[in-house]
């Protein structure tokens, strides 16, 4: 790929996660945002269906009798669940999936009522001399400026809540709410686009999992109506930050890595490795035992055994709102992807 290539491609995965992240898909809430995600995909894909968990099962294909593989990237993102309105008109929630308690307070957020969104921020009990202790979810209100009576027309419990975020573009970097895992499916999106036409033989679904942050039910569903031959679950990493252990974490600008672990299939992942290096693509790999933490973990237990390898991005400020990652991570996992398929069905 030509320097000229790889910065287009770059520019483009970068207007795409604009609009990625201009989508709501807090995690259990996902059926509000599959018709936004496929209008925004479909023209990548041959096809987009919508199950009924509100995943998305975009294709691609060589013909009938051709190998299937599934490339898994979950849809949904962290948020929160309007559990009460007091009589002061604050709301109380309940976390979706695994808030970081340091990144919360203060933060603006959006509350999707009946009615369209209500703007609000979390607020925080005078501490006093405990100013520096974290405080519990169950301590946090959101205050939105309405009085009860005024609120109980617009949100109701059960609505779903999700951040504001702090979309910026520092040199390099891209900094937004939903990046987990909006970066998943845009380097999946470029994939398709290095791929062109021809799939080497392949046929190709990828899946916009719904529920990863809570259930992984999403993937579950999907990938076992698919039943593919292999899969890849896409998904974000933590990346290596001060304090960080190196063999833990992942090095931004490294590339994708791979993981290692007794879930995931070694075939498989070492030919995604193998075949990023052959053709120059800078990859990294990590030692994750016992599991992945994604919905690869799900995925390889299907029907009588999915072959699965679990790709990821590294992340910087994951399960906030200001998740951050290099654009060039990025496009260097669509490449990866590329050129896994670019390989041929022999595995």
């Amino acid at each position: 790929m030509s320097a000229s290539d790889y910065m287009a491609l770059g520019e483009r995965l970068t207007a795409l996660l604009d609009r990625l992240t201009d989508i709501m898909s807090v995690s259990g809430y996902e059926k509000q945002s599959a018709a936004a995600y496929a209008e925004l995909v479909a023209p990548y894909f041959d096809s987009v269906v919508e199950t009924p968990l509100g995943s998305l099962i975009c294709r691609r294909s060589t013909g009938d009798g051709c190998p299937l593989l599934l490339i898994d990237c979950h849809a949904d993102e962290i948020g929160m669940m309007v559990r009460e309105i007091t009589d002061s008109g604050r709301i109380r929630f309940s976390p979706v999936g695994g808030l970081d308690r340091r990144a919360i307070v203060a933060e603006s957020v959006r509350i999707y009522g009946r009615c369209g969104t209500v703007p609000g921020i979390i607020c925080a009990p005078e501490r006093g001399k405990d100013a520096d202790s974290l405080c519990s979810i169950s301590e946090l209100e959101i205050e939105t400026g309405l009085s009860a009576e005024q609120l109980g027309e617009l949100v109701s419990v059960g609505d779903a809540i999700g951040y504001e975020g702090n979309r910026a573009l520092l040199p390099g970097e891209y900094i937004s709410r939903g990046i987990d895992n909006s970066a998943s499916i845009a380097a999946a999106i470029g994939a398709v686009q290095l791929l062109g036409d021809d799939l080497h033989g392949w046929n190709i679904a990828v899946l916009l999992s719904s529920g990863e942050e809570t259930t992984a039910r999403g993937a579950i569903t999907g990938a076992y109506a698919l039943d593919p031959d292999y899969a890849i679950a896409l998904d974000v990493g933590f990346a290596r930050v001060r304090g960080t252990e190196s063999s833990r974490t992942l090095r931004t600008g490294g590339g994708a890595s791979l993981s290692y672990s007794v879930l995931t299939d070694r075939a498989l992942t070492d030919a995604v490795i193998s075949r990023a290096r052959s053709a120059g693509t800078p990859i990294q790999t990590i030692v994750e035992t016992s599991g992945t933490g994604t919905d690869g973990d799900a995925i390889i237990s299907l029907h009588d055994g999915i072959p699965t390898a679990v790709l990821s991005i590294p992340e910087k400020n994951m399960h906030t709102p200001s998740e951050t990652v290099s654009i060039d991570d990025i496009v260097l996992t669509a490449r990866a992807l590329r050129d896994f398929i670019a390989g041929g069905t022999e595995i």
